[in-house]
């Protein structure tokens, strides 16, 4: 099979909190709102609709931001997070009871294919590990009131973020080591108008029974992620 050309991209992966425990009613609210999230925050962040491309996944997705060539990569990605930030807290204010959305995000850069059923490439497998990391997880669950918990990637706060320029909060950002799967590697975590550090380490529960044949995808689908069997 003959590679196609890729392109270098600024990789947003993006999923929601808890959205399975959601019933029929919220999970088609919360793929509302954040259907409107994510592009009210790209239309702030100054990208028309043919600036970017976008994946849907229901309870997530990924978002492909142009980079390098003219593109001011510290502008765009400070105006991207300040405009996710307030359009996720404007849909909040109209949800119902008990029902906003939180959002984990994790930006990564790096060369992406388009592929026959999406996008391909190490950058875009790369975010979504990072955006399900358990240490990702668990600062959102550490900042109750938090809607937004933002990772990125080690080369990508050693480039850009860390310098702080246009605003961007590069002191805030503190380092947490990541790992999921065959994913190993330092993330940066950000909690707007919250807590980056990482609580303690939850004891280790007891080894759990083997599970029966099959029950592979049944677990996998219980899990709120969109790239669980990538």
């Amino acid at each position: 099979m003959e590679i196609p050309a890729g392109v270098r991209r600024l990789c947003v992966a993006y999923d929601i909190e808890s959205y399975s425990v959601r019933r029929n009613r919220g999970q088609l609210a919360a793929q509302d709102r954040l259907t409107r999230v994510i592009r009210d925050a790209c239309a702030a962040a100054g990208l028309a609709d043919g600036d970017f491309e976008a994946q849907h996944q229901g309870d997530g997705g990924l978002v492909l931001l142009p980079t390098g060539g003219e593109v001011d990569e510290p502008l765009l990605i400070s105006a991207f997070i300040r405009s996710l930030e307030a359009s996720l807290r404007e849909a909040n204010r109209g949800a119902e009871a008990g029902e906003p959305i939180r959002l984990r995000v994790a930006l990564r850069e790096g060369i992406v294919f388009t592929a026959a059923h999406g996008y391909a490439g190490d950058a875009v497998v790369d975010a979504f590990r990072m955006c399900d990391a358990p240490a990702v997880r668990r600062v959102l669950a550490a900042n109750p009131d938090a809607d937004l918990v933002i990772v990125v990637s080690d080369g990508l706060h050693r480039d850009v973020v860390r310098h702080g320029d246009h605003g961007l909060p590069g002191d805030s950002f503190v380092a947490h080591p990541l790992q999921v799967k065959q994913f190993c590697d330092t993330g940066w975590i950000y909690v707007p108008g919250g807590d980056a550090g990482l609580p303690p380490e939850p004891r280790t529960a007891p080894a759990a029974p083997a599970r029966s044949e099959g029950s592979f995808l049944a677990e996998a689908l219980d899990r709120d992620t969109p790239y669980d069997l990538f």
